[in-house]
């Protein structure tokens, strides 16, 4: 498993390691899970989503903030869910 940090292009995994390890990460921990909008936390769950391919486990680049508003990690949850179906 690869940990991403913040704005890597997620797409050069999968190309460089032919789809033989996961990576999970690159969202921004602050700028969008703990001080974004609900839209602002779904649209960078489904862009992780779709640019990390079939072995992407969507996380913060780091960790999740205290203070961390529940709606957000909420948000998150839904984007996944809708991204899945």
């Amino acid at each position: 498993m690869i940990n991403s940090q913040l704005n890597r292009e997620t797409g050069i995994y999968e190309t460089f390691f032919g789809g033989q390890v996961s990576f999970c990460g690159n969202m921004d921990p602050v700028a969008v899970m703990l001080q974004g909008s609900r839209r602002q936390v779904y649209e960078a769950t489904q862009n992780c989503l779709k640019t990390g391919g079939n072995r992407c486990i969507v996380a913060a680049g780091c960790e999740i903030p205290p203070g961390t508003p529940l709606e957000n990690l909420l948000e998150q949850a839904r984007a996944i869910r809708e991204f899945s179906a």
